[in-house]
């Protein structure tokens, strides 16, 4: 195997990790996490968010480990398959973080409803007012992709969203993008 295979490996590794401790949680605590309803349940964003989450409701020096182990199997993901820029001493030197961050996932996290709870009220929670306001800012500077993201969103939320951009700044999102027409046809050639 070369380091490009191992490194993906450890990544997919690591993200399984996270799902079948999310799995063991809705398992154990009878607590739905990850709503059936959710389309394209697991990004990388989503990932990322739910180590940030996980980090903070445990201690400072397993928190420094889940970050650190985190973000090296993403730069596995990054720099050693897609990029196929990392040499297999790296891969080798750089994997104990990950191996460590597998462990404390698989075998250290405590399966708790006060966890289950927590999980379920943020990781798939979005702060749409603070949405608004990031599309507002970036409408300003032309730069609309936090826009088309917001379009991917379920209908109802999108709506939600709309009515919040509305209340706040007396636009609707639809004049946003037809006021950024030179933005959205960059986004589409």
């Amino acid at each position: 195997m070369d380091s490009a295979q191992a490194s993906e490996k450890l990544f997919q590794a690591c993200k399984l990790s996270l799902i079948n401790y999310l799995k063991k949680l809705e398992r154990d605590t009878e607590i739905e996490i990850v709503p059936k309803t959710v389309s394209n349940q697991w990004s990388y964003k989503k990932f990322t968010k739910l180590t940030r989450l996980i980090r903070k409701k445990v201690d400072e020096e397993l928190a420094a480990e889940i970050v650190s182990g985190w973000t090296q199997s993403y730069i596995f993901h990054t720099r050693g398959w897609s990029q196929n820029d990392l040499t297999v001493i790296e891969v080798e030197d750089a994997l104990p973080k990950v191996m460590r961050f597998i462990d404390i996932i698989e075998k250290e996290l405590k399966v708790e409803k006060e966890m289950a709870i927590y999980l379920k009220k943020h990781l798939f929670q979005l702060d749409l007012d603070q949405m608004a306001n990031e599309i507002h800012e970036h409408s300003k500077t032309g730069n609309i992709s936090l826009i088309f993201q917001s379009i991917n969103m379920q209908k109802d939320l999108r709506k939600q969203l709309n009515i919040i951009y509305q209340n706040k700044y007396g636009e609707d999102l639809t004049d946003v993008l037809l006021k950024n027409q030179k933005g959205c046809r960059e986004h589409f050639s």
